[in-house]
């Protein structure tokens, strides 16, 4: 990477380094037992140059090919080894898979986007691991295009809210819970790329004719455009958390590779490189850590993964180091934090997927001596729970996505509480629905709070779980003491009955007077 080096030397005096703590990150491949093989990858990429695979903290998604119709596999991640011969396959679609996306809201919700005019949701569960069936029934099914479907965006911070992208010239924006397209938007050409900006009240996309265009995501006006690669190949685009822009392309006149950075409100030119690889032609993917503000850029057809440092100040962009394997690169999916080893100084994990069925986690490590949690490495990071509903949303209502902070303690237990927050059964009626969300997985208030007052808001919690739980026993109670009443009272008045008949009838047979029979008693 010289033209980065030679970028980085000029804007600062010589013997004065830039501080970055990770400077030293290096990347290093799972071993072979820990790896997927003998996998299916699909040929079929699309226009939008997809990254056919998907990964979030418990399942590993790939689009594969298919016989007469669409899918793609889904394996749990401790599921190491050779893929079987009949694997856990979605495969509802009637036309190849051309892009898929995990709920960011919910981990065991996925949508795919196929050549059918569709695009769907899968809800994820056990039975598809231990029933040997494939799964062909979806939760949601969103026809609104008129051609093939090759883009999905979800929605940081609004539940349920899907953005999808189709060969028809026209990005819809659905609430897929509802199956409702909310609004609508048309572009003189193909979305290839899009990306939603940190709140998601606008997005950029980049289009079949060379221009992106900053649109607002509620009314969809194109609030400005331009160009930002001179070269015809597609451009893909990243909103940073900053608001500023990130896209990658080719330049016309060399034909090589560029990297830009633009203003995220004017789209205006921040800064522009080109990369000395002209031997390689394959699309560049972006997948960006908005937590450290890290970029992994792994090319398509290549063998190797470079990674950067996005900063405030000039040069903007630090080259950082390149990750080389030896198999040229077909798919690549980002674990999100929450599914790292943080206790090993992890900061970030791509699962490259080769052109021979092979896909291999990549560990990107900063180097400590220490061998306790480094806490400098892991600010709070995006939590799987949604801030807003989709109809605030649409209301003109913005929320900053809700964060968590990351610990070796508190990891796996907010993974285990997610399912309270499950965006699919939630239900919204204003902004403040997701205050107690807030409030549990709000990493200000947990960090602030020592610990003797975090156990008194658990001792209260609990205590009014048990005054509440002893009300219900109190009515419940009392509705089992008036039902033994009525009871006792129905087995009583049969009873009587019982003897009127039994008097009744000895009348009948004349077995004895009844007014001798009377005096004698009395």
């Amino acid at each position: 990477e010289t033209t980065d080096t030679a970028s980085a030397a000029t804007s600062k005096p010589a013997g004065i380094f830039r501080h970055s703590k990770f400077r030293h990150v290096y990347g290093k491949a799972a071993k072979r037992e820990r790896c997927y093989d003998n996998i299916r990858v699909t040929t079929n990429s699309g226009d939008a140059q997809t990254a056919l695979c998907a990964v979030n903290p418990f399942y590993l998604a790939i689009i594969t090919d298919a016989v007469g119709g669409g899918s793609f596999l889904v394996l749990p991640l401790d599921r190491f080894g050779r893929v079987d011969r009949d694997p856990p396959l979605v495969a509802g679609h009637r036309a190849p898979v051309l892009d898929i996306q995990w709920c960011p809201h919910n981990d065991h919700c996925i949508a795919s986007a196929s050549e059918d005019c569709t695009a769907k949701l899968w809800l994820i569960g056990r039975d598809l691991f231990d029933g040997g069936r494939p799964l062909t029934q979806c939760h949601r099914e969103l026809a609104g295009h008129n051609r093939r479907v090759s883009l999905l965006v979800w929605h940081p911070t609004a539940s349920m809210v899907l953005l999808t992208a189709g060969a028809d010239n026209r990005v819809l924006v659905w609430n897929a819970d509802r199956q409702l397209v909310m609004r609508e938007i048309a572009f003189p050409d193909a979305v290839l790329s899009c990306s939603f900006s940190w709140t998601g009240a606008r997005f950029v996309c980049a289009c079949r004719d060379r221009l992106a265009r900053l649109v607002d995501a509620r009314t969809g006006r194109v609030m400005t455009e331009c160009r930002m690669h001179s070269g015809g190949k597609p451009v893909q685009v990243v909103c940073l958390r900053d608001g500023r822009v990130f896209s990658t392309g080719f330049a016309d006149s060399s034909g090589g590779r560029q990297l830009a950075l633009w203003d995220g409100d004017s789209l205006a030119s921040i800064d522009r490189r080109n990369l000395d690889d002209f031997g390689s032609s394959g699309v560049l993917l972006p997948l960006y850590d908005p937590d450290v503000g890290l970029l992994y850029l792994a090319g398509r057809g290549d063998c190797a993964v470079r990674y950067y440092e996005l900063t405030d100040e000039s040069p903007h962009l630090h080259y950082l180091g390149v990750y080389r394997g030896a198999e040229p690169l077909r798919g690549v999916g980002a674990m999100p934090k929450r599914g790292l080893e943080v206790g090993a100084c992890e900061i970030g994990r791509l699962y490259l997927v080769g052109q021979r069925g092979l896909c291999q986690p990549i560990s990107f490590t900063v180097p400590r001596r220490c061998e306790q949690f480094q806490p400098d490495l892991y600010p709070d990071t995006r939590a799987p729970a949604s801030a807003i509903g989709a109809e605030d949303w649409l209301a003109g209502a913005e929320e900053q996505p809700l964060l968590m902070p990351v610990t070796p303690n508190n990891h796996q237990l907010v993974l285990q509480q997610q399912w309270k927050q499950n965006s699919l059964n939630a239900t919204y009626s204003s902004n403040k629905a997701a205050a107690p969300i807030a409030t549990y997985l709000s990493s200000s208030s947990r960090r602030s709070s020592p610990p003797l007052a975090r156990l008194s808001d658990r001792v209260d919690r609990l205590a009014d779980t048990v005054r509440l739980l002893a009300a219900e026993g109190a009515d419940l109670r009392s509705r089992v003491a008036r039902l033994e009443a009525a009871a006792a009272a129905a087995a009583a008045g049969n009873q009587h009955n019982a003897d009127d008949k039994m008097v009744e009838d000895d009348e009948k047979d004349g077995s004895f007077e009844s007014d001798d029979f009377l005096t004698a008693e009395s």
